[in-house]
């Protein structure tokens, strides 16, 4: 196939994906693919229309992101607002939700932790890959929770069940806020949630600790002084 025909199918294929984004009950995943194969996203997209819902993925491979990367998962399913409601009303039953658990916990052995090199103009670094499942609760309100790697296979349905916990009491924004950004502490065996904005202000603009003050030299007068003396 030649390199016209392939940047046809590959534009064919992302214009695909934003059509279907925009109906309001898709599912997008961010994916590498590299990790999850054509089949592996066919059993995504099959799981996910029997409860009614759409698929959209997105290949991020080859691509750079840097900006607010440590608040934001590489890879990651997102949920728009429509099915954020309809999951926090119950409007499905636990139906919808046990559904989309089990393509984030498919996707998480899939995807998260593992390794990837990410390419600059000058070098390329191993990076590990983050995963995590976004919830945008309306068009000026969201908050991501990050699927560490390290979280144990039994624990990570009940892990994903309390992030309905903390989406249910999140205050809309009047105006739009970047997301909010949530980590799993595996210690303490509980979400802790950060503003990513304040976050990256607190570390960048902190104050410096105060210089203390230099000695002050003591005047020639004082010196001639003090040699005076020793000699006495």
């Amino acid at each position: 196939m030649s390199q016209d025909s392939l940047l046809q199918d590959k534009l064919f294929l992302e214009e695909k994906s934003q059509a279907i984004l925009n109906l309001s009950n898709a599912v997008r995943i961010d994916y590498y693919s590299a990790f999850i194969s054509p089949a592996e996203l066919n059993e995504h997209e099959r799981e996910l229309k029997e409860a009614g819902l759409e698929l959209s993925s997105y290949d991020k491979s080859g691509r750079f992101y840097a900006s607010l990367e440590d608040f934001t998962n590489l890879a990651r399913i997102v949920l728009k607002d429509e099915i954020t409601k309809d999951i926090l009303l119950g409007a499905a039953g636990n139906f919808l939700w046990e559904v989309i658990k089990r393509v984030t916990k498919r996707a998480w052995s899939q995807l998260s932790g593992r390794k990837f090199r990410q390419y600059t103009d000058a070098s390329s670094t191993a990076k590990a890959l983050t995963f995590g499942i976004d919830f945008i609760v309306d068009e000026n309100t969201g908050i991501t929770f990050r699927l560490d790697a390290k979280l144990a296979q039994d624990d990570l349905n009940r892990v994903l069940d309390e992030t309905i916990e903390h989406v249910r009491v999140l205050k809309p924004n009047a105006q739009y806020e970047h997301p909010l950004f949530a980590n799993y502490d595996i210690k303490g065996r509980r979400w802790v949630i950060v503003d990513p904005i304040e976050e990256i202000r607190r570390i960048h603009f902190a104050e410096k600790p105060p210089v203390p003050p230099k000695k002050k030299s003591p005047s020639r007068s004082k010196q001639a002084k003090r040699r005076r003396t020793k000699r006495k």
